[in-house]
């Protein structure tokens, strides 16, 4: 089997059949391979969680909530998910976006800044905690990825990092929060999968929006480097 109906039954299969992969992100290149991409989606079944929108603020993505005066519990669910220092450009779930970034303004790894944290505490789901990565210093992008979750038979945290050196035009990786809808909500299992991205970043965008369960998606922003001048864009909706 050829690697694009791969990356097309991934994402059938895997995303647009699952009704609460929960957030995610997905990273790669665009068709042309004229821009470099970063994905990320918020889900939500609570009240609470579905009241919240994206934001762009002095290039930084953040989750705001729709309603103030509605917000409760704030701490797990408003963050800083997408923003960049000079050839780093960081995607995550949570907090560790500014610890990523910290991190690496520090001199130190995209490793060292993700694991400042563990899993979420929010029993008995325990969400994983996961970030991506692009980075730029060396010409020549390396897309990297992270997830920590709870082990099955204690409270340790089990860290897992994947690097990819070169992606096609028109993929990405996507790795998510859950493997699949169930009670309590059972973590992402294996290494981040291929799937395929469009080319102009509307289209981008849309594209993962339109298979996302309808009921359950709450945001999603696509965001695209230029590969030449670096110029930065952002496509964002809201539900």
């Amino acid at each position: 089997m050829s690697f694009d109906k791969i990356a097309v039954q991934n994402l059938q299969n895997r995303l647009q059949k699952n009704s609460y992969p929960g957030r995610g992100i997905v990273m790669g290149k665009n068709q042309s391979g004229s821009h470099l991409v970063q994905i990320y989606w918020i889900m939500g079944r609570s009240e609470n969680s579905r009241n919240r929108l994206f934001t762009l603020e002095h290039d930084i993505i953040k989750t705001e909530p729709k309603e103030a005066s509605k917000m409760t519990n704030p701490e797990l669910i408003i963050y800083q998910a997408v923003r960049h220092l000079e050839n780093y450009y960081i995607v995550s779930n949570g907090v560790q976006t500014d610890t990523i970034y910290a991190a690496l303004q520090e001199g130190n790894s995209f490793g060292a800044g993700f694991k400042k944290y563990v899993y979420e505490p929010d029993s008995p789901n325990y969400t994983p905690r996961i970030a991506g990565l692009i980075n730029l210093q060396t010409g020549e992008p390396i897309f990297q990825m992270a997830i920590v979750k709870k082990s099955v038979m204690n409270s340790a945290p089990i860290y897992s990092f994947f690097e990819y050196s070169r992606i096609e035009n028109g993929y990405g990786y996507c790795l998510h929060t859950y493997e699949k809808d169930e009670t309590p909500l059972p973590s992402f299992a294996g290494e981040p999968y291929l799937v395929p991205i469009a080319d102009k970043l509307e289209e981008i965008a849309h594209q993962y929006w339109q298979i996302l369960a309808t009921e359950n998606k709450i945001a999603l922003v696509a965001k695209s480097v230029d590969v030449n001048s670096l110029k930065v864009a952002y496509a964002i909706i809201n539900k």
